[in-house]
């Protein structure tokens, strides 16, 4: 009789530990898994020509985003900014070496970087001369033990504002969609 007992307690904790794991996994969302309690280095990404305050912009929104929607652990900006004074930026997504080195001495699950292609900011020097906001980016990961460099292009363009009262969408609200799919790629 006793062993029927601790049989069925048995039985039962497992089943609540399983339904729990599923519970929480399905809670997380589908694309949390993968980064979710992951520690990861965001370094800073190149701006689009001429457009110098869209690189830290689209710094923070990747950021912002593997934090919020993935639930990753984000190195503060000291560590990251020490390191890259200190050490050379790989010149090249194949850098395995300084890629690989910096993620060990981060000691970081993931570092992620990228460039601002392409933004163009609305512009109207006269009816029916705009020109529509367009935002291209591409976002960069390497993880230890993994030979390749994982990247994940996007690009978005908006229509033009309906009228001159409108204001112009602003670099963080093009490109914040754009992110949130080239790290969705990038997992």
């Amino acid at each position: 009789m006793r062993n029927l007992w601790l049989t069925s307690c048995l039985i039962a904790l497992t089943t609540t530990v399983a339904t729990s794991s599923i519970a929480n996994a399905r809670d997380k969302g589908p694309h949390s898994a993968g980064l979710s309690g992951a520690t990861v280095a965001v370094l800073p990404f190149e701006p689009a020509p001429g457009q110098p305050e869209t690189g830290p912009a689209a710094q923070r929104l990747a950021a912002k985003m593997l934090a919020k929607e993935d639930g990753a652990r984000v190195l503060e900006e000291t560590p990251v900014v020490t390191y890259l004074r200190d050490h050379r930026m790989p010149s090249a997504e194949t850098d395995r070496e300084a890629l690989d080195a910096m993620v060990r001495d981060l000691n970081v699950d993931l570092v992620v970087w990228g460039t601002v292609n392409q933004f163009t900011s609305y512009k109207s020097d006269k009816p029916g001369s705009e020109t529509p906001p367009f935002v291209q980016l591409t976002v960069y990961a390497a993880r230890p033990g993994q030979p390749v460099t994982t990247y994940a292009s996007a690009q978005r363009s908006t229509n033009v504002p309906p009228t001159v009262f409108s204001s112009a969408p602003s670099f963080e609200k093009l490109a914040a969609p754009l992110m949130k799919e080239a790290i969705q790629k990038i997992r």
